[in-house]
């Protein structure tokens, strides 16, 4: 036995969609049985495995979104050549993890999906807390991969493989994670296109013949989409096919069935060259503007730790008024739902006046180089120049609440300012 989804792309319409009804009513009976798999996991504690199962559910779902629009992409020329392409992505874990992904996205238009997409096959991508530190495989592959095996990896960050630092890696190594089971988004959304009658014999015929003359261009909006998706509803429901559909399931069917995916190439892309050259451009940029620390703040590292340090033991008494606040209004565990009342209550707190007093006995250039810094330290990608610029075109408020609240960065851009590399 060998695989043989492509030769689906052969079959004339009756049989590819009798073929095609009877292989997703298999997946999605697999995938289910995976994800009931899953919540019985999480529920004894075996979270991990739990994580596994819906993973592979979420993947197994995906297949029936493929198969769905291998029949959506039209037969004709010159769209032969990405219809055959569909098929292939039944095998490709990259492929599948896209349509997984993409279950979740929110676009205005196709063109933000083709973005969305085209980011999702980058083979490498940068990050790191600067954004640049580090180059990483492709995520979705190396997500699903380090969450099932112990592998024996390196850091291709550097060019020189002589420099490059190899390790081993397992998933047994996260230990306990937290993990709450909610089936996945594919799996809802395939559930919810089998229920509506769209994948038998006769709903697929009407798929097909509803969607293979729409063309997604980048301009198609959401709500085009939407409009396709509920006449594709209506059909059905004139066809008899989904009659007692419950609301939330035409809902789905409405407002989550995405996109069509036939109009992209779904394997990865990039060079990785290009990308380390990238990487080195940044960084060469990010310290140009680290290094510019020009005009110097006015204000003192003793005032700055000074008013720092009233913050924090002011943030420390919201913080106890927001626990008070939420027993005593009885909310559900985990949300942290805060009135207005409490922060006024908390702005009458004698720390909150002594932060006020202080600020007050600040010179005008001091407020603005404080309300700079803070600038400056919460946002790495801003240089100092430009902070200290903006700090001086912009107003000063006659009250403090907007400058209290940048409180918790005062500290953190003076550090980054005083933090100056070394480009010699």
């Amino acid at each position: 036995m060998e695989r043989a989804a492509s030769k689906l792309a052969t079959l004339n319409d009756d049989r590819l969609f009798e073929e095609i009804s009877k292989g997703i009513g298999l997946i999605i009976e697999n995938a289910e049985g995976l994800d009931n798999t899953a919540h019985r996991l999480a529920q004894i504690g075996e979270r991990r495995v739990a994580q596994l199962c819906a993973g592979l559910a979420e993947e197994e779902a995906a297949k029936v979104l493929i198969l769905v629009d291998a029949v959506r992409c039209p037969r004709k020329h010159p769209y032969q050549k990405k219809r055959n392409q569909v098929f292939k992505n039944f095998y490709s874990h990259l492929a599948k993890g896209i349509y997984a992904k993409a279950c979740k996205w929110s676009v205005p238009d196709f063109k933000f999906m083709r973005e969305y997409v085209e980011d999702e096959r980058n083979a490498w991508f940068l990050d790191g807390p600067n954004g640049d530190d580090w180059i990483f495989r492709n995520h979705i592959l190396a997500n699903r991969e380090g969450s099932m095996y112990v592998d024996y990896v390196q850091d291709i960050t550097e060019k020189d493989e002589k420099n490059r630092l190899c390790s081993w890696i397992s998933p047994l190594e996260y230990g306990e994670i937290s993990y709450t089971h909610m089936s996945p988004d594919s799996l809802k959304i395939s559930r919810a296109i089998v229920h509506s009658g769209a994948t038998t014999p006769k709903g697929l015929r009407i798929v097909a013949s509803e969607w293979r003359g729409f063309i997604p261009q980048d301009q198609t909006t959401d709500q085009e989409l939407q409009d396709k998706n509920i006449s594709t509803l209506l059909l059905l429901e004139k066809n008899k096919l989904c009659s007692d559909l419950e609301d939330p399931v035409k809902s789905i069917m409405v407002n989550k069935w995405m996109f069509p995916l036939w109009p992209f190439d779904l394997a990865e892309q990039g060079d990785l060259k290009n990308l380390r050259d990238t990487r080195t451009k940044r960084i060469a940029l990010r310290e140009k503007m680290q290094a510019e620390r020009d005009p110097r703040p006015v204000i003192s590292r003793q005032k700055i730790e000074e008013l720092t340090n009233i913050y924090l033991k002011w943030e420390k008494e919201l913080e106890k008024l927001t626990d008070d606040y939420l027993r005593q209004e009885a909310h559900p565990s985990g949300l942290r739902l805060i009135s207005s009342s409490v922060y006024v209550k908390a702005q009458s707190l004698d720390s909150y006046r002594e932060i006020e007093i202080k600020l007050r006995k600040l010179t005008l250039e001091e407020r603005m180089d404080l309300k700079a810094l803070a600038w400056f330290g919460r946002d790495t990608r801003v240089d100092w120049p430009y902070c200290h610029e903006h700090a001086r075109n912009t107003s000063v408020n006659r009250d403090y609440n907007y400058e209290i609240g940048l409180g918790n960065y005062w500290l953190t851009g003076l550090e980054r300012y005083e933090d100056v590399p070394d480009n010699s």
